[in-house]
């Protein structure tokens, strides 16, 4: 194995690496990229009568959705257009957490 790395110079080995890189930067320029717009949808409303979004409950306590310490589990539907009814191409799943007494929402999602 020694023999082999002393066969071919460290140098001409970083020239070969400089020229591949440099020959693929111009054939992605010369190919032009593509620039892609993609849109999708997360419906995050309560849509025909299967709500996506529960509150956590605690005994005693009405919670709202903007009232310090609300934690809602949500599983969205992600679609292709605005309309609920449109072809699901994925969830949105996380929480909400309203961690501020002005009503600041922090949400996390997991996908």
């Amino acid at each position: 194995m020694a023999m082999a790395q002393k066969l071919v110079p460290k140098r001409l080995t970083n020239i070969v690496l400089a020229l591949v890189l440099a020959t693929t930067v111009y054939l992605a320029e010369a190919r032009g990229l593509k620039e892609t717009k993609l849109s999708l949808y997360v419906q995050n409303i309560l849509a025909f009568g299967f709500p996506n979004a529960r509150t956590i409950p605690v005994a005693g306590i009405a919670w709202t959705f903007t009232q310090f310490g609300t934690l809602y589990v949500t599983d969205h539907n992600i679609t292709e257009t605005p309309d609920p009814r449109s072809p699901k191409v994925g969830h949105f799943q996380g929480m909400y957490i309203t961690a501020g007494f002005d009503g600041v929402i922090h949400r996390l999602w997991s996908r």
